[in-house]
């Protein structure tokens, strides 16, 4: 399905897909205790390369860990699939992983492999739709990027800059949530 098209009346229909993972459960994952932060990542790979969870857990399983680090993972269609449960510890950032959701968007580098924040409207879309949720969810996360936590370029923007101006559209200045 596709993320966001034109219906017959020329109104754009903005839903997205949700797919659970393909991943083999292999037993029980450890628990998250708390969710302090919701990590914005990318994939590292160039435009023309358009891959899905699948491909991001076989090469997470070829470093060595049991399946994909990430907990969502937006493809370029706007489709969000489920990596690990989102209450189980990821593996997507080191030093925040027992305290944070991982999301990974598809894409992030240009031909060259410089950081590049070229990513989809219908990636865009979903990946609002996607923290609004999380951060309904988790509401004392804050949405950062993995840059942001460890000092690299990933996932291309400023994700803090990207949610305290896309948050204020939902929620104005009425506090309601962290940006």
């Amino acid at each position: 399905m596709e993320a966001s098209t034109l219906t017959n009346n020329g109104v754009r229909d903005t839903s997205f897909c949700l797919q659970r993972g393909s991943y083999q459960n292999l037993g029980q994952m450890s628990k998250r205790k708390t969710t302090e932060y919701i990590v914005i990542h990318s994939s590292g790979t160039p435009p023309k390369m358009d891959i899905d969870v699948k491909t991001m857990d076989s090469w997470h399983k070829q470093r060595g860990w049991i399946r994909i680090g990430y907990h969502y993972f937006v493809k370029k269609d706007g489709c969000i699939q489920t990596g690990r449960n989102p209450h189980e510890v990821g593996a997507h950032c080191k030093g925040y992983n027992g305290k944070s959701i991982g999301v990974c968007l598809v894409g992030g580098v240009d031909e060259n492999g410089q950081a590049d924040p070229y990513y989809s409207g219908q990636q865009w879309e979903a990946l609002f739709s996607l923290t609004n949720t999380l951060t309904f969810m988790f509401r004392d996360a804050k949405v950062v990027g993995h840059g942001e936590l460890v000092g690299s370029s990933c996932p291309g923007f400023s994700v803090k800059k990207w949610w305290a101006q896309n948050s204020e559209i939902l929620f104005g200045n009425t506090g309601y949530r962290n940006a």
